[in-house]
């Protein structure tokens, strides 16, 4: 009688034994699966494919955003909104670091310009030689759908502004990128004439008055 109560608890203890190996080894490979899968994630593996998709969806980088010509749809100069024909008379083009703008299809300003879209409202610089002196335009600028807005001082030495507002002490234009003559449903419409050429009136900030300066 006692031999076989030995034998059945000897029994109930091997049982348990391979109970409790079958449980770490199950542990272990679950361990080793979550480890495998993690692993392929952290190393751009199957896990993280979507990841990787999304990464060849990078947006383009603000320089790259303002390259093209920008024509001013609306200026506000000392606080007071300049004429239509006035505004859609000055345009804007970015081209690698190079920035030019134009009045009446004149060149009034050419230099250089950087941006720096960490800071908040990202900043615009630019810099130009005037008459053999260098002048610096400190701007702030901001995408706001399809449009671009910028602002910078009136005063030749003013400082950069802070907001997009509308003072007396500052310039804001608003712009839009011009299409491309494929993208236009008549290429040829306009091409020789642009909105207020006939109107002949002195420009201030970016136009006669480059920040204070005679253009």
């Amino acid at each position: 009688m006692l031999m076989t109560k030995l034998k059945i608890a000897t029994a109930a203890v091997l049982v348990f034994s391979l109970i409790a190996a079958g449980g770490t080894l199950l542990t272990g490979q679950m361990l080793a699966a979550q480890q495998d899968q993690s692993g392929n994630v952290a190393h751009g593996g199957p896990g993280n494919a979507s990841a990787q998709a999304k990464g060849k969806d990078k947006p383009a980088a603000p320089k790259e955003m303002l390259q093209g010509t920008w024509l001013v749809t609306e200026l506000m100069e000392a606080g007071k909104k300049a004429s239509d024909a006035k505004a859609q008379s000055i345009r804007i083009e970015f081209k690698g670091e190079a920035i030019t703008m134009t009045l009446k299809d004149e060149p009034a300003i050419k230099g250089k310009f950087t941006v720096d879209s960490a800071k908040s409202p990202a900043t615009l610089g630019i810099s130009f030689e005037k008459d053999g002196k260098e002048f610096t335009i400190p701007a702030i600028y901001e995408f706001k759908g399809d449009d671009l807005r910028i602002c910078h001082q009136y005063a030749e030495d003013g400082d950069r502004p802070t907001a997009f507002e509308a003072l007396a002490s500052t310039v804001l234009m608003t712009l839009k990128k011009e299409k491309s003559k494929a993208d236009l449903k008549d290429p040829g419409a306009g091409a020789d004439k642009r909105p207020g050429e006939e109107e002949k009136e002195g420009f201030t900030a970016w136009g006669k008055e480059v920040g204070g300066l005679q253009a």
